[in-house]
């Protein structure tokens, strides 16, 4: 078994290197600067003069990323990137959905949203959460604007 050894190690190595890669650009060790938040809402406000313009009105969503659930402790970077980000999109003036607040934190098993609970896109129950959200909250924000209950 010898001339496995080598591969095992090789492969070991990778996994760390992708380990410690993953882990430096991950969500939890970014921080918003004041710049970054200045160009988003130049980029919101833009669009959102664009929607307007054809008489549409631009909804904000929120889609959290699976590091908000990742771990039981609380990620402080994941909370200030949220907080920003909603700072950001009220000063706009814009209507919200925000998938974290409105569906994945009130389950028991935010995990359940992702396939396997692992980081990634969207498991089906969760696409299903995010869609049934959109639909209920479209469907109130275009009664409201057209007068109709």
């Amino acid at each position: 078994n010898e001339p496995n050894k080598p591969r095992f190690i090789q492969a070991m190595n990778l996994w760390q290197i992708r380990r410690r890669l993953t882990g430096a650009f991950s969500q939890s060790t970014f921080v918003p600067d004041d710049d970054l938040m200045n160009i988003f809402g130049g980029v919101l406000e833009r669009a959102n003069e664009e929607v307007q313009s054809w008489g549409g009105q631009m909804i904000f969503v929120y889609l959290p990323s699976h590091g908000r659930y990742a771990t039981r402790s609380e990620n402080r970077s994941v909370q200030m990137i949220h907080e920003e980000t909603m700072s950001v999109v009220h000063q706009q003036e814009l209507e919200v959905i925000d998938i974290d607040a409105e569906v994945f934190s009130k389950s028991p098993e935010t995990l359940e949203f992702f396939p396997f609970g692992r980081m990634g896109h969207y498991s089906a129950r969760g696409y299903e959460a995010v869609a049934q959200q959109l639909f209920l909250k479209a469907d109130a924000v275009a009664e409201i604007r057209t007068g109709s209950r």
